[in-house]
């Protein structure tokens, strides 16, 4: 996933990621301007934001990687790894025998 955040310091991002969504926030600070200067035009919108991305799949929320290089934020999302069913068999005796299987 990518996202544009261009202007904005890395330093303000903060990124929180669940099994179903992320969070994005941060703030894009306006530029001072000098005495005796002015602004004609400025088409950047300025101050606090806040994106929630519901995802289509479940992630792994604790190995989430963000790299942000050029005003813009990759985040890499590991889908979390299927579980399949196992059979255990189950000794009568009071034995613990470890033996496992996967089903398709």
């Amino acid at each position: 996933m990518t996202i544009q955040l261009a202007g904005i310091n890395p330093d303000v991002i903060d990124i929180q990621a669940t099994r179903e969504s992320l969070v994005i926030s941060g703030e894009r600070q306006q530029p001072e301007v000098l005495e005796g200067d002015r602004v004609l035009h400025d088409n950047i919108r300025y101050g606090s934001f806040r994106r929630v991305v519901n995802l289509p799949e479940a992630i792994q929320n604790d190995a989430v990687e963000a790299n942000f290089e050029h005003g813009f934020l990759t985040l890499t999302l590991p889908k979390i790894e299927e579980v399949r069913n196992k059979v255990v068999k189950i000794s009568l005796n009071g034995g613990n025998e470890t033996a496992t299987e996967e089903l398709p």
